[in-house]
């Protein structure tokens, strides 16, 4: 099944199916940039670690906390599969360019107007796809 189809991620993540999902191409994000999220029960941060990185700005105690905080989900989260991007905070673009936009199957059409008109100015290469139930079936097609 394509992530796209899995309802519960849409109801987790997308407000109930009335949100969007964002798919990105990864391929020019330089390097160390994407990272996977590790499933595990331990999320514990040693306080001396914390230190080490406050008072040194040490890589390694920051790499640690990035680790327990930025970078670990509970073991019941492990079917999402999930990577995510870390990298300089602040105010500007993604670092990654935006490939597809995906609304959910009762995303408002005021929503998806609003979303389609700020990406005119920005992105010209998106292509912009619906969630729509097949009648008589269980199967969510995406157009």
């Amino acid at each position: 099944m394509c992530e796209l189809e899995q309802p519960l991620m849409w109801s987790h993540y997308a407000e109930q199916h009335r949100g969007l999902c964002i798919e990105y191409d990864v391929s020019n994000v330089p390097p160390g940039t994407v990272r996977s999220v590790a499933y595990d029960e331990s999320r514990v941060i040693r306080s001396s670690i914390v230190r080490t990185w406050l008072l040194n700005d040490d890589p390694g105690a920051r790499a640690e906390i990035e680790r327990a905080c930025l970078l670990t989900k509970s073991k019941e989260w492990q079917y999402e599969s999930e990577f995510r991007i870390l990298d300089a905070i602040g105010l500007r673009s993604s670092p990654a360019d935006v490939m597809t936009i995906t609304f959910g199957l009762r995303c408002s059409l005021e929503r998806q107007y609003t979303l389609i008109k700020s990406l005119q100015e920005t992105t010209g290469s998106s292509s912009l796809r619906s969630r729509r139930r097949v009648r008589g079936s269980s199967c969510i097609a995406i157009r």
